[in-house]
């Protein structure tokens, strides 16, 4: 940790009213619960990701005239889950940041990054 960093602790942490250590142990710490709630966040959305093309799969009526309707709904989900993998590639750097590395992540949370 640089000295500007140390002395952006300081302040914040006299504006807290604890100490550098402590406030840095409460940021190391958060950083752990942070990607494994982003983490799990990202299983509930694969979870109902999946669930929704089942149902879709399940519930649709495959006639003719409908057809048309069937490719809008899963051009609909295929952009949908297009967009959403998108996301977990960019959540997945910071997700795993934050638990195998905590004090990085603590450290760039301090520098605004």
């Amino acid at each position: 940790m640089n000295e500007a960093t140390r002395i952006m602790l300081e302040k914040l942490a006299a504006k807290l009213g604890t100490t550098v250590d402590l406030l840095w142990g409460a940021l190391v710490k958060q950083a752990s619960i942070s990607g494994l709630t982003r983490a799990v966040m990202i299983i509930v959305w694969i979870t109902a990701f999946t669930v929704l093309a089942w149902m879709i799969k399940k519930y649709t009526i495959k006639t003719d005239d409908e057809k048309t309707v069937i490719f809008g709904v899963w051009s609909v989900w295929s952009a949908a889950l297009l967009l959403f993998m998108f996301i977990i590639t960019m959540e997945i750097g910071p997700i795993i940041g934050a638990i195998i590395n905590p004090e990085y992540w603590a450290l760039m949370k301090i520098m605004g990054k």
